[in-house]
């Protein structure tokens, strides 16, 4: 599985409309909050994938919550920086 915008754009069910920089900016924003909670970006992680998706899905749906830190993470995600923060070096793992 790829974390790119076609990907983002079927998880979210997004319209037309919707435009593919306008996607890819909550994409990065998510992937940048990933990072500085201290998870590397991951090319072969479908948890990598899904909760960077499902945190820029929520950037979307709610964009007040990009860089409030009292906003909650969504159901999971938090758990899933965690167990990723934790896990051994992608290498490790191929």
């Amino acid at each position: 599985m790829a974390l790119t915008v076609e990907a983002f754009r079927r998880y979210g069910a997004f319209n037309a409309e919707e435009q593919d920089d306008d996607l890819q900016a909550l994409l990065d924003a998510a992937a940048e909050t990933f990072a500085l909670a201290g998870v590397a970006a991951r090319q072969h992680s479908a948890l990598y994938d899904l909760g960077v998706k499902m945190l820029a899905l929520r950037y979307h749906d709610y964009p007040a919550a990009i860089g409030d830190p009292a906003a909650e993470l969504p159901l999971g995600v938090q758990s899933m920086i965690h167990q990723l923060r934790n896990a051994a070096p992608e290498e490790a793992s191929l």
